[in-house]
């Protein structure tokens, strides 16, 4: 009986669900075993097993071997509720696939190591499976996560509002490394100049980009590049993304490099030439086109 349910809800629940039940319906008759009836695994034979076999030391229900029983459960219990705490990273939470739980985790020791998520999912636009290993990117919203996948960056989370569903998520930690961040706080600049300035970055580590800045004509690259009018927002995105804006300038940078890298690199600071040229005054860019947008409008 206790298979056959394990195998009907195997497909129909997530795997941590799945495992709770399956584990609390079958420590029930294992316990059962231990009173003087015993329990008929073999049923419909009359055949009853008994742990242990011995009756004198069975328990009695409302006897002192049940008290003594509850009580040895009751604190052998007790740890799992700190390792259940979501403060503590949710240890047996994220042992079961709880993303919420993995995220937690990841956020409590992220920086000092890479690390991979183990995902049982789906695609939320086409269904496929996608389970498999993938490195994590990054954070994604309250308690997602942005992953690397073969064909680019991809949001995970327990919801449709994200391009792949986790059925049972876990936050694997891999090898060490340090992670150093870089400020780039410019009023103006071209892609060419940014690019450049990223470079020596990319010779030591994975670079991603976090912040905002401001241009015409950029295309969005979900998820890690979106556009709202002349605003462009970047989440962990690459420097590669960089290499199609063309020549259009870009204003008002504030942008966080963060340079994943094996310990003991030194990571250079950041250089972004200055670019005086074609500048106009803040006072009177409301009343003039630049060569991006007049070459658009025509």
């Amino acid at each position: 009986m206790l298979a056959a349910l394990a195998l009907l809800l195997w497909p129909l629940l997530p795997r941590g669900v799945w495992l709770a039940l399956v584990a609390g319906y079958a420590s029930h008759p294992v316990i059962d075993m231990t009173i003087p009836a015993g329990v008929e695994w073999f049923w419909p034979a009359r055949w009853r097993c008994v742990l242990p076999g011995n009756e004198r030391y069975r328990i009695r229900a409302m006897g002192w071997g049940e008290l003594a029983f509850a009580v040895i459960l009751t604190a052998a219990t007790l740890p799992l509720f700190g390792m259940a705490k979501p403060g503590t990273g949710s240890v047996i939470a994220a042992a079961i696939g709880d993303i919420a739980a993995a995220r937690a985790r990841y956020d409590a020791e992220k920086g000092a190591h890479r690390w991979a998520l183990r995902l049982e999912g789906r695609d939320n636009l086409t269904l496929a499976d996608v389970s498999g290993d993938y490195p994590i990117i990054g954070p994604w919203k309250a308690s997602g996560f942005l992953v690397d996948t073969a064909d680019g960056p991809q949001t995970v989370c327990l919801g449709g509002e994200c391009g792949w569903y986790a059925d049972s998520a876990v936050a694997v930690k891999g090898d060490p490394q340090a992670t150093a961040t870089r400020q780039i706080d410019a009023e103006r600049t071209s892609p060419a100049a940014l690019a450049a300035a990223l470079a020596p970055l990319e010779a030591t580590g994975e670079v991603c980009l976090i912040g905002s800045l401001t241009a015409r004509g950029i295309t969005a690259q979900a998820p890690t590049v979106a556009v709202s009018g002349d605003t462009v927002s970047l989440t962990y995105a690459e420097p590669g993304v960089i290499d199609g804006w063309g020549s259009r300038p870009l204003r008002e940078l504030l942008l966080t490099v963060q340079v994943r890298h094996a310990p003991g690199m030194t990571v250079p600071e950041v250089t972004l030439s200055e670019e005086r040229a074609g500048v106009i005054p803040a006072e009177l860019r409301p009343w003039v086109l630049e060569d991006d947008r007049i070459s658009r409008d025509r």
